[in-house]
């Protein structure tokens, strides 16, 4: 079983994601997808060969399902260092 850490810049663009959603949503659409993230996120713990070969030497990614941002990691320990989105721009 693998631990998964989120790092301080995995935290602000969550939040990034969940305020853009709820600026140009509802906040049933921010639960709805918090509640995706987390549950994806969480199943990596049983299931890791769901990320791929990263593009970066060491990493591992591993895309949502029915959204569009990446998660990346670095070790067997799952550190989810940020989140890039494909529609909206995350820092």
């Amino acid at each position: 079983m693998f631990q998964i850490y989120w790092t301080e810049e995995a935290e602000q663009d969550l939040e990034f994601v969940l305020t853009y959603y709820l600026e140009n949503a509802s906040v049933q659409v921010v639960e709805s997808v918090y509640a995706r993230i987390k549950e994806q996120i969480e199943n990596l713990n049983n299931f890791p060969e769901r990320t791929r070969q990263g593009r970066v030497i060491g990493t591992r990614e591993y895309v949502f399902k029915k959204l569009p941002y990446t998660a990346f990691s670095t070790s067997k320990s799952y550190l989810i260092t940020c989140m890039k989105g494909q529609d909206i721009q995350l820092t």
